[in-house]
Order: structure tokens, then C-alpha cells, then sequence
């Protein structure tokens, strides 16, 4: 029979030591089966902006709850979630924010309930679009190529659809 070599079993162990090693320091650093919790902080908890854009910031993140209580409102069908929602979603669209008034315009675009709504969309698209929104210049585009809302011209849907992948 032959004999083990010794080199095996010294990798073997220097193998085992090494990870009962960084057991060890695991153990110590974080205590026994803890993890360390990570922290995010926005750019507002970590003082890298300025008091207007920590204000621009603040209305941003309080214009996305609206648009996200009006959507669960609809789905919901609960009106008083989705009627509070609207109101001040349009008090933002009519103080000229341009995703607000994305908002509205994709509210009455989908709403379907025929011409009346499709103007309505085309005005506050056409809105959020003249700000620079990409996505309501796109679909301003869409309802000229389809001629909702508007008159069907070919030459304003490519304009506006050009403007919006631009931006």
C-alpha cells in the first residue's frame, strides 16, 4: 500500500483553515448569522443638493404618489381615492408641470369616451410636449399620424415623433 503524500494533506488543511478563518472574522465582524443592513440614501439624506432642488426633489416624489393613487383609484373603482388624486394632479398640470400634465393627457387618451376626451388629451400633451416631455411628444405624434383629436397630418406626426427621439 502506498502512503498518502504529504502535499495533499497539507493543501487539505490549509484549505480547512482558511475558511474556518474567514468564519471566524465573519463572526466577529457582524456577530453569528447577521448580516450587515445596507443603506441607500438619496441624494436629499446625503445633503448633495441644493434647498431648491431638495424642494424639486420632494414635489417630484409627491406629483408620482397622485399619478399612483389616481391609477389604484381607477383600478380600484374606488372614487374618492381617484377624485381627490385628480384634483390636485390638475392643480399641478395647470401650474405648468410638465409630467402632470403627461398625466392628464394620458388619462383622458385612454379614457376612450370619444372626440371630446381625444382633444382634451391633445391639449395637455401638446402642453407637456412644448416643455420637453419625450414621451407626450410622442404620443402628440401618434395623434396627428391617427388624426384623434386633431386634424390627421402627416408632416406634425413626423415633427413631433423626430423631437421626441432627439430628447
Amino acid at each position: 500500500m502506498k502512503k498518502k503524500s504529504g502535499h495533499r494533506r497539507r493543501t487539505k488543511m490549509v484549505r480547512r483553515s482558511r475558511k474556518n478563518l474567514r468564519r471566524t472574522i465573519k463572526r466577529k465582524s457582524l456577530g453569528k448569522g447577521r448580516r450587515r443592513p445596507t443603506r441607500r440614501y438619496s441624494r436629499i439624506q446625503r445633503g448633495g443638493m441644493t434647498e431648491e432642488e431638495k424642494l424639486e426633489e420632494e414635489e417630484e416624489e409627491a406629483l408620482e404618489e397622485l399619478i399612483e393613487k389616481l391609477e389604484s383609484g381607477i383600478k380600484k373603482n374606488d372614487k374618492d381615492d381617484f377624485k381627490n388624486a385628480f384634483i390636485e394632479i390638475k392643480k399641478k398640470a395647470n401650474g405648468g408641470y410638465a409630467k402632470a400634465q403627461f398625466a392628464l393627457g394620458e388619462f383622458y387618451f385612454y379614457k376612450n369616451g370619444g372626440y371630446d376626451y381625444d382633444n382634451k388629451a391633445v391639449r395637455w400633451y401638446h402642453l407637456a410636449a412644448k416643455q420637453g416631455h419625450a414621451r407626450a411628444r410622442y404620443m402628440l405624434g401618434l395623434m396627428f399620424e391617427n388624426g384623434r383629436g386633431v386634424a390627421q397630418n402627416r408632416e406634425e406626426a413626423v415633427k413631433w415623433r423626430r423631437l421626441a427621439g432627439d430628447s
